[in-house]
Order: C-alpha cells, then sequence, then structure tokens
C-alpha cells in the first residue's frame, strides 16, 4: 500500500511539473512575442499616438452651430434661425443648415438645455450661452483640436493586448471610434497587436487594404500631409463656405457657358454629377463620361479643378481649373483663368431639380 501511495504521489507531482513547465513557456512566448516591434504597439510608438488621434471624436462638422471643434451637439435639439425654429436630430441636418443658412450663421440660437460631447467621448449638459461661451474660449484661444478626420477605420478590427503589469492577454473586437478611443486612451502598461489586414478610408473616399503597422503609419502621415485644411474653424466666413457639400449633393446642368459668345445650347443634354470619392460623371442621352474633379486653395481663392477623359467638344471646354465666384444650394458660378486677351469664360451650374 505505502508503495502504491508513493507512486500515486510520484504521478501528482509530475502532473503539477509539466502544468507548471507548460506555464512558464506561455509566458516565456508572451514575453517573446512582447518584443517583435514588427507587428506590435506601445505607448511610446508614434503608430500609438496617430491611432488615438483618429479615434477622438470630431466636432467640427457642427461648427456653424456650437462654434468650437473641441466638441458636438448631442441629438435632438433645436435651433432657431430668424424666427423659424429647426429640429437637429441627425448629421444630415446640419449639413442642411450649412447649405440653406450659410449666410444667416451669426443669427442661430440655440435652444437650452443641450447635451454636449467632447473629443475623448465624455459628456457635459449646458444650460445657457454663457456656459457654451465659456468653453468656446477655453479651446478657440488657440484652436486646439487634436483629432485626425482625413483617414478613418473600417470597423470591426480584432485586436489583440498583453498586460505587462498584470501578465494578462485579451482579445477584444473594436466596432466603432468609440471602441478603439477606450484600448488606445491609455496603453501605458498594454502591448498591442493589430489583427492585420484592416481596411482604412480616405477623405476622399477611397478604401485602403492595410497589411502592417509601417504600411498603416504611413498612410495616416501622407494623409495628414496631403489634407491640410480639416475645416476646423470655429469662426466661419465666406471662404469658409461648404462649396464641396454642395455640389456632391445633387446632380447638375449648364445654366450658362459664356466663351466670347453664349455657347449654353452644346451643353443642353449634359447632366453632371460629382461625387464624393472626387470621379465626374456626365451623362447625355447616348453615352456616359467619366472624368476627375477636386478642389483646391490657391491665394486665397477656391478653384476646381476639372479632367474629364475625352477628347470631344463640347466636354473638353470644360478641363482645367475653374474659380468659384459664387454659391448656393441650387446654383454655382465659376470663371476660368484669364486668357491672353485677359478675357475669363464663364460657367454657372445650376441644380438639375430646379
Amino acid at each position: 500500500m505505502k508503495i502504491q501511495k508513493l507512486k500515486y504521489i510520484e504521478q501528482i507531482f509530475m502532473t503539477i511539473m509539466a502544468i507548471l513547465t507548460l506555464v512558464a513557456c506561455q509566458k516565456e512566448y508572451t514575453e517573446t512575442k512582447e518584443t517583435d516591434t514588427t507587428t506590435t504597439i506601445k505607448d511610446n510608438d508614434n503608430i500609438a499616438d496617430l491611432i488615438a488621434k483618429i479615434a477622438l471624436k470630431d466636432g467640427s462638422y457642427d461648427n456653424i452651430i456650437d462654434k468650437c471643434s473641441e466638441i458636438n451637439i448631442q441629438y435632438p435639439y433645436t435651433i432657431k434661425i430668424d424666427d423659424e425654429h429647426i429640429k437637429v436630430n441627425s448629421s444630415e441636418d446640419v449639413k442642411n443648415i450649412k447649405l440653406n443658412h450659410f449666410a444667416n450663421r451669426d443669427q442661430i440660437e440655440i435652444n437650452y438645455p443641450i447635451t454636449i460631447s467632447r473629443s475623448d467621448y465624455t459628456e457635459t449638459t449646458i444650460t445657457n450661452a454663457e456656459e457654451l461661451q465659456k468653453i468656446q474660449e477655453q479651446y478657440n484661444t488657440n484652436l486646439t483640436d487634436d483629432d485626425i478626420e482625413c483617414i478613418d477605420f473600417i470597423y470591426p478590427i480584432e485586436i489583440n493586448t498583453y498586460n505587462k503589469k498584470y501578465h494578462k492577454t485579451k482579445r477584444v473586437i473594436a466596432k466603432s471610434d468609440y471602441d478603439m478611443h477606450k484600448i488606445f486612451k491609455n496603453i501605458k502598461d498594454l502591448v498591442i497587436e493589430m489583427d492585420y489586414p484592416i481596411t482604412v478610408e480616405t477623405q476622399d473616399k477611397k478604401r485602403i487594404n492595410i497589411k502592417s503597422n509601417t504600411q498603416l503609419e504611413n498612410k495616416i502621415e501622407e494623409e495628414i500631409d496631403t489634407n491640410k485644411d480639416e475645416n476646423d474653424n470655429a469662426e466661419l466666413n465666406d471662404h469658409d463656405y461648404p462649396h464641396k457639400e454642395v455640389i456632391t449633393n445633387k446632380e447638375w446642368k449648364i445654366l450658362l457657358y459664356l466663351e466670347k459668345t453664349n455657347q449654353t445650347a452644346i451643353f443642353d443634354t449634359y447632366i453632371f454629377n460629382y461625387k464624393e470619392d472626387n470621379t465626374l460623371e456626365i451623362q447625355s442621352e447616348t453615352e456616359t463620361v467619366i472624368g476627375k474633379w477636386e478642389m483646391s486653395i490657391h491665394e486665397n481663392h477656391k478653384l476646381i479643378n476639372i479632367e474629364i477623359a475625352t477628347d470631344k467638344t463640347p466636354l473638353t471646354k470644360l478641363n482645367g481649373s475653374w474659380e468659384i465666384k459664387n454659391t448656393n444650394p441650387v446654383i454655382m458660378k465659376m470663371e476660368s483663368c484669364s486668357d491672353s486677351q485677359g478675357k475669363r469664360t464663364k460657367i454657372i451650374l445650376q441644380s438639375k431639380d430646379n
């Protein structure tokens, strides 16, 4: 009996040793994996800072109402413009206010109380205009706005984390910027591994497949360099009119084409669709022609640059840079650069439905 008991104890001891060895191997593997900088992200890495800034909540899209890029107002709420009460239930409503009431932006009155969200997703209730003004003064003095808006993550994204302090691993699925913010807001004790490939979307709506930390970091910095202006100005002026939102919001026809003489009739059959991905689709009764367009700023002038993939007139007449002179939700006036005699070609676009 004693011999059997000793054998039994020996078996238990060997089992325990095997388990301890396995755990030690797992720990050694985890810590070895931690040092692989090609796949992991740590607190002091530049890419960690870039990801955290992409995940911040953008507060600039409703600046026409709250005049502060650090915050946005939570739906629903109500504003008043020239005795007209307007309910704001979505970002589409904010967009329509920008398009239809931009000229009266300084007359916008907010009905209080409202709830605001900051870039870090914290919420505050504001009960009057004086409280909002204090927040505006706090952030608008030096235009504090760290969020990166020119590139977005396409979710879901699977992420592995390793806590160096507690030696724990965790697999999480980020389904939104809010989820990503929770992961990256404080990663002092974490080592993070993104589950590549992931997809990002650029400001011109192009989706790109990303396969590594290096590729992701390079792409983010490339987009930051390309898109210097993220429309974060809190005090809007006429230069900030949302021309891009106007032109991509509907289809257009040419109301006037004046090149020395009135040649509008040659464009009568064409409908122009300026898409958010910067492609230009032109339809006539017989064909569809594809081109490219983009907006730029040169010496404080807003330009629209057009490149149509055809050698046929009259569409070739539209190629080149056009200065935007005046815009409203149904009309856009443009002029070409001066010719050798100082004369400019003029175009007036009109919404197809007006």
